[in-house]
């Protein structure tokens, strides 16, 4: 397609719009209404679709037309109706004087499609419209470029303390982790210990051996009568070499469960060694294993290797000068004069072709924030689609499968690539990209990209930890999407890799690491991110600030309170709403709390109320796919699972119900919020942690789109409970949101009883 929507939308509204008129009698008459090369016009209009700027109030869709030769504009437009009996575009048959239709499955073959071709990749116009080639005219400010920034709070010893510090986090992660595998061994059932940790039961002794050092290794083996054929047990059972694991016997016997290594795996054999020093030291075990028909259980302790994979890269930027320098903040950071390949400005606004801009003319590193729908990961794509343009190779990374998936392929189907999306830029240019692992669980993403040869290709996407097979400096830039959920060790694994780092994310929302609901203290790490921002300032970041999300009355208050006051609102989004319900709401309910026997909160006042928010929205027509529901207790969630199977509505297990931490990067039409915490002493738990709380309230408010719906007891939030301090406690933001809810009208009181 030739430039963004929002670039086709601007230079549109320019022109003197008006309905397009076609003489159908003539035209057939000539043979000039049937094409010979048929339009992928179902996609042109699965993508106007997509952009609300193209959208009328009654669902239906404007399709601009370009000259019959070329991609300017011409300010003619089709309508696009979705509801009709039979799909169709309308347009002023000039013969007639009268509308005229096309349905929908045959517009490709006729002329109007024509004049919609190049708003698809598949049909090139040969030289750029007029809008894009203003819009890449590079004003003379971008061209300057940035002084070297320093440091105003270098760190000493050239950070020697930092590094140790980095790698004492990763040895207390691992103690962490084998602590939750442990106490999650005594408190879960077998079968939900192994489905959510890996591992595998059922396995009987099968004797001893010897390593090479004369080091007793003990075999488990998987029975005969358990398995038809050949078993891989690293890919079904998420058990490798090197592993460590808890061994526990089916019957209570005693001396288990013991701590093992795995040594080696061979078919459905494992050969494991056992810490003596960490589990019940049973002097018979020997004699039991050999003896006996007992069956085990075999789960994961700790996967070892991510932790190592961050060693490793802490000890390579520490080796690296120059790294090591920007780590530390003892060496300035720079930036070239200028980059060889324009960046189009018909692809981004304005915040972010700067932001862009300041990325590839970075020599060391640098920061993009993206607040909530403001083109974070459509910043980092044009990055990657300029940097490889100028025939740099890049490493495209993300913290976990999902997200990877995300910045390379987005929405985008076999036959519709998603604009913002790596996948969009390899199907129009001769770009090249790879995924590294098969942890896709992307259609796509299997077919086109899973298998690709990552040493060819021009851009490699891969998640942190998957980023370790590299060698240094193999690539010339790396980019990190949602940033601010790594940890420092996490990121300078693809910053080993390359020999310039951009980071992007919102240090607004969730950190890497935070508490549990049950914690009664904060446990914040902090992000690279954050650290290079608190070394260098915002002379090495930018940030975007016009979100294409949230309705202007839903974006209101984070604005105020999270981004300052700086987000600006998309001309799409401004207004949208879901008629006639208002697009923020909030509902204050007197509930109580109890505690769940895993030790969360639950509310079935509240459970009750959120059900009938959603049938409010259901009834007006919003599909349950479109609606989420999310609360920051788990215990919390399949409360409302239960009230919503409770309504008199089709498709309500459709509706998503989550913790906050699972929806952050997610967005509904219509999200509902429940607090839980209700208490008359202002007890809200982790909610009001004085970092966390703030961040975890900015990722619940900023999730939908048309309509935001805040369930809880805004007497209890707005409390700081006895003997907390003021800056121990978040309770001052909630009471800014509840003088909010108020000054606007959105806030109502609730009575709900429950039977």
């Amino acid at each position: 397609m030739v430039g963004s929507l929002d670039a086709v939308h601007a230079a549109f509204m320019q022109l003197d719009r008006r309905p397009a008129v076609f003489d159908r009698e003539i035209r057939r008459h000539v043979g000039r209404w049937r094409l010979d090369t048929s339009v992928p016009a179902t996609d042109v209009i699965e993508t106007f679709k997509r952009n609300a700027d193209f959208i009328l109030d009654d669902e239906k869709v404007v399709l601009p037309l370009h000259e019959p030769d070329g991609a300017d504009l011409t300010g003619e437009f089709l309508i696009y109706y979705p509801d009709h009996v039979v799909p169709c575009v309308v347009y002023h048959d000039f013969s007639t004087g009268d509308l005229a239709e096309v349905a929908v499955e045959d517009l490709g073959e006729t002329y109007p499609a024509w004049r919609l071709r190049f708003w698809h990749p598949e049909f090139d116009p040969g030289t750029e419209p007029t809008y894009v080639l203003e819009a890449d005219a590079a004003d003379p400010a971008d061209l300057e470029p940035d002084e070297p920034v320093e440091s105003d709070a270098p760190l000493p010893d050239d950070g020697e303390a930092l590094l140790e510090e980095l790698r004492a986090m990763i040895t207390d992660q691992e103690v962490a982790e084998r602590e939750d595998a442990r106490r999650a061994c005594e408190l879960l059932p077998t079968s939900q210990f192994l489905a959510d940790r890996g591992g595998l039961e059922g396995l009987v002794a099968a004797g001893t051996t010897e390593d090479a050092y004369g080091q007793q290794l003990h075999r488990f083996r998987i029975p005969d009568e358990r398995l038809d054929g050949p078993v891989d047990v690293t890919e079904e059972y998420d058990i490798y070499p090197g592993s460590e694991v808890l061994v526990d016997s089916i019957e209570d016997v005693p001396g288990f469960p013991a701590e093992a290594d795995v040594v080696n795996i061979e078919g459905r054999q494992l050969e494991l060694s056992f810490h003596w020093d960490r589990g019940p030291d049973n002097p018979d075990l020997d004699v039991f294993e050999l003896d006996s028909e007992e069956r085990f259980v075999v789960g994961e302790l700790l996967n070892p290797v991510p932790h190592d994979r961050k060693r490793a890269a802490v000890s390579t930027v520490a080796d690296d000068e120059r790294k090591r320098g920007w780590l530390s903040g003892t060496a300035a950071v720079g930036f070239r004069d200028g980059f060889d390949v324009p960046l189009s400005k018909a692809r981004l606004n304005k915040f972010q072709y700067e932001a862009a801009y300041g990325a590839l003319t970075a020599d060391d590193v640098f920061c993009i924030h993206g607040p909530p729908g403001t083109g974070k990961t459509r910043t980092l794509v044009e990055v990657v689609r300029a940097a490889c343009a100028d025939g740099n190779r890049v490493l495209a990374v993300a913290h976990s499968n999902q997200a990877v998936d995300n910045l390379l392929v987005g929405d985008s189907t076999p036959n519709r690539p998603d604009p913002s999306s790596i996948h969009a830029a390899v199907e129009s240019t001769d770009l090249t990209a790879a995924r590294t692992g098969d942890r896709t669980s992307n259609d796509l993403v299997a077919e086109r990209y899973a298998g690709n040869d990552l040493y060819q290709s021009d851009v490699v996407c891969a998640t942190m930890s998957g980023a370790h097979r590299f060698g240094e400096d193999i690539f010339e830039c790396a980019v990190v999407d949602e940033a601010t959920q790594a940890t420092i060790p996490d990121s300078l694994i693809p910053a080993a890799s390359a020999k310039q780092l951009v980071l992007a994310g919102d240090h607004r929302q969730l950190p890497p690491y935070y508490a549990g609901e049950g914690e009664a203290e904060e446990a914040m790490v902090e992000s690279l991110f954050d650290h290079l921002l608190a070394l260098y300032g915002d002379d090495v970041a930018a940030t975007l600030k016009t979100q294409y999300r949230m309705h202007e009355a839903i974006a209101a208050f984070p604005n105020r309170e999270f981004y300052s006051d700086d987000l600006t609102h998309g001309q799409r989004n401004r207004t949208w709403s879901i008629a006639p319900l208002d697009p923020l709401a909030a509902v204050h309910v007197e509930g109580t709390e109890e505690r769940s026997p895993a030790n969360s909160y639950y509310n079935e006042a509240e459970a009750a109320v959120v059900a009938e928010e959603v049938a409010r929205l259901l009834d007006v027509g919003v599909t349950p796919d479109d609606v989420g529901v999310i609360t920051p207790y788990s215990g919390q969630i399949g409360k409302i699972r239960a009230a919503l199977a409770r309504l008199d509505h089709h498709g309500t297990d459709r509706v998503k119900v989550a913790t906050v931490d699972a929806f952050q990067g997610s967005e509904r039409e219509a999200i509902v919020v429940s607090f839980v915490r209700s208490n008359p002493e202002g007890h809200s738990g982790f909610l009001t942690f004085p970092n966390e709380g703030p961040r975890r309230l900015n990722v619940a408010l900023t999730r939908a789109r048309k309509r935001c719906v805040l369930v809880g007891n805004f007497d209890t939030l707005r409390t700081r409970a006895p003997g907390m301090d003021p800056e121990d406690s978040a309770a001052d933001v909630y009471q800014r949101l509840y003088e909010h809810l108020e000054e606007t009208g959105s806030l109502s009181k609730q009575e709900c009883s429950i039977e």
